[in-house]
């Protein structure tokens, strides 16, 4: 599937199915524990999301990770530490493979 085909609801879906830490209650709503806390799981909205989700990513999708953050032309972004949270869920998709 191309990401751009991926709704925000999609996209969040992928993420959190990748992720061993988030657990998933009903059909959307998606919880994670950060800082001691149950936290509303929202990768395309809070950076927290998804800098935990990126330790997951192995050293190889890393690699693929900043790529796309930085320069492959899907994702606008100039630098990868002004990524907003929906550009690195993005990126995330990417490097795992979970969309084109």
């Amino acid at each position: 599937m191309n990401l751009t085909q991926l709704t925000p609801a999609a996209k969040r879906i992928l993420i959190a199915e990748a992720c061993p830490f988030v657990e998933k209650y009903g059909k959307y709503e998606l919880l994670w524990t950060w800082q001691g806390r149950r936290l509303s799981f929202d990768p395309l909205a809070d950076l927290n999301a998804m800098h935990d989700a990126e330790k997951v990513l192995t050293d190889a999708e890393f690699s693929q990770y900043a790529w796309h953050v930085l320069g492959d032309g899907k994702i606008e972004c100039r630098a990868f530490f002004g990524a907003t949270a929906a550009q690195r869920a993005d990126a995330f998709i990417l490097a795992k493979g979970l969309a084109q």
